[in-house]
């Protein structure tokens, strides 16, 4: 397979989406998806896994996570980043996962690791996680992590993920 122009992190997964390769612009648009926000604002390094603060979808004008993901939906998650609260040199160690409302976390699992007060972000790029029904996001900071971090996860929310696989590589590629 031959790949033209500017690639920025692919990871293919069979979704209903559409790829653009321009550094300038979203690398995807779900055909059918509906964006959501989440949040964790002081997120310890305490090295557990902790429910985000606060998750929310205007265009629904609710939290989709709150008791799990609604029903007949899936997120897709296209964009992390974590940003230190503290201007503290070290290495710190943070992640996101799937995970029931009780706390059990499944894989995959994100983790990113940076150093010194430098924020630390995945965006712009294909699908790194998707969270099914019923379930919920959760955060994570190693205590190994010289302080607290923001976490910020953005995605859409969608029906069906499997919806028109043909057009993940419709841009730049052959």
């Amino acid at each position: 397979m031959k790949i033209k122009g500017k690639l920025n992190i692919v990871i293919l997964v069979s979704l209903s989406m559409l790829i653009s390769q321009s550094s300038s612009s979203r690398v995807i648009v779900p055909n059918d998806g509906i964006p959501f926000t989440c949040y964790e604002f002081g997120l310890s390094d305490n090295s557990t896994w902790t429910f985000f603060d606060q998750c929310f979808s205007f265009q629904l004008n609710l939290d989709p996570f709150n008791g799990g993901l609604l029903d007949g939906k899936y997120a897709i998650v296209t964009d992390v980043s974590f940003t230190p609260t503290t201007e503290t040199d070290g290495s710190f160690y943070v992640g996101v996962a799937q995970s029931t409302t009780s706390g059990n976390n499944f894989n995959p699992q994100i983790f990113l690791r940076g150093k010194d007060s430098r924020s630390l972000a995945i965006n712009q790029t294909a699908p790194v996680l998707i969270i099914s029904e019923g379930m919920t996001l959760r955060a994570f900071n190693s205590s190994t992590s010289p302080g607290s971090v923001r976490v910020y996860v953005q995605g859409y929310l969608v029906d069906d993920p499997t919806v028109n696989s043909d057009l993940i590589f419709k841009n730049d590629f052959e």
